[in-house]
């Protein structure tokens, strides 16, 4: 496993087998989380990361996510860009923003740096870190802190 880093000097590991490339990432965090990737894992769609695997050691929750080669949507100047390819992006923001709604899961942290346009010029989105479902708010008192990133709440 290969340890790299991205641009907030967080480690990402990636895993190489049969010359494929995934993302190794993990996060403390409690059951629900757990069961929300796992819903997430069973969804197929173009405008997702897809999940792997899911295992748990040491009171951390470990998954296996698929390596994406794109830019982020901060990267794409605005010049140039065609009225067209912009509402085709925002469709497709949607479309995943649709997805996860249809399995009962808010994103909550949708920004620019979590939107990638693929090489088949496909939004997908990422960032599955704070996901929660509405019945969440109401059992956990914890989840009344503010979560996201600031300035995109």
């Amino acid at each position: 496993m290969k340890k790299l880093y991205d641009e907030n000097n967080l480690e990402t590991k990636y895993a190489y087998h049969d010359n494929v490339i995934f993302c190794v990432k993990s996060m403390k965090q409690h059951w629900d989380y757990r069961n929300h990737l796992k819903v997430i894992k069973n969804i197929n769609s173009v405008h997702l990361k897809k999940i792997y695997n899911i295992w748990y050691e040491d009171g951390m929750t470990f998954y296996l996510e698929e390596y994406i080669s794109a830019q982020k949507t901060t990267q794409i100047s605005n010049e140039g860009v065609k009225k067209e390819l912009i509402y085709k992006y925002i469709n497709q923001l949607l479309e995943a923003i649709k997805v996860f709604h249809q399995y009962g899961i808010i994103h909550k942290d949708i920004k620019p740096d979590n939107i990638l346009i693929d090489r088949n010029d496909n939004v997908v989105l990422i960032d599955y870190d704070i996901i929660r479902k509405p019945s969440d708010f109401y059992i956990k008192v914890s989840d009344t802190t503010l979560n996201g990133t600031k300035g995109f709440l």
